[in-house]
């Protein structure tokens, strides 16, 4: 019987669609490379956009958590066996979430904090929505790792947030805006550059960054599809 039939059925909550999708599709690319054609069973749980931002907006995290583990519970019915959660700006409430879960939910944001310790970055530009970045999302976790997270100028936060929101959630990605706001980033000085929103992949790069990046959404599917093969084995 094949690798594939042996994955443990993974369940992706969908924030935003592009974040979701390059996850969906990063964990499928990974799988094929273990072996020609194998892929886990993937079920996604896609809820309104404009319901998590108009949360997120009021930083309203309980209300936020309450969308994530709706979502949970649905993915549950379709007998999903753990969780992730694509997208950065809505672990603000991950420990609720993963108190309440009646799955496993893997932390993006310990996946990527272990991915600069293992890289050995020591001051990093955490970039993502405004939530995120003025939030600190990152920075108690970076901290107990003993990495540093880097200020980010608030008016390159905020061209950095229309990025997101603006252009790269509703498909309509202007180029010549992304490269002005890349232009702007490398000029900081930083070792690596955190990806902390889950669509920034699809406009950043190292090589358009000139830097490593933490690719969060790809670390997520890879950290998705080796959990799905270890869960397994020790069942």
């Amino acid at each position: 019987m094949l690798l594939g039939n042996f994955m443990k059925h993974i369940g992706i909550v969908a924030v935003s669609a592009p974040g979701a999708a390059l996850c969906y599709s990063t964990i499928c690319e990974e799988a094929a490379k273990i072996a020609d054609g194998i892929e886990p069973e993937i079920s996604i749980s896609a809820l309104p956009f404009k319901n998590y931002y108009a949360a997120i907006a009021q930083q309203d995290w309980s209300e936020v958590a309450r969308l994530l583990l709706l979502s949970i519970q649905k993915l549950a019915l379709l007998k999903a066996e753990f969780i992730v959660i694509p997208a950065n700006t809505v672990h603000f409430c991950i420990e609720k979430v993963i108190k309440n879960s009646p799955l496993p939910v893997l932390n993006i944001i310990n996946i990527s904090a272990q991915n600069c310790v293992q890289n050995n970055y020591k001051n990093v530009a955490v970039l993502g929505t405004k939530f995120t970045m003025q939030g600190k999302l990152y920075k108690n976790t970076l901290n107990q790792f003993g990495v540093q997270e880097i200020l980010i100028p608030e008016n390159l936060q905020n061209k950095i947030q229309s990025l997101i929101i603006d252009y790269i959630i509703p498909n309509k990605i202007d180029n010549n805006f992304s490269n002005a706001i890349i232009a702007e980033l490398n000029s900081l000085k930083c070792d690596t550059y955190i990806l902390a929103c889950t669509e920034l992949p699809i406009v950043m790069n190292e090589f358009n960054l000139g830097k490593p990046v933490v690719d969060t959404t790809r670390l997520l599917a890879k950290a998705a599809l080796k959990y799905s093969i270890e869960l397994d084995s020790h069942n």
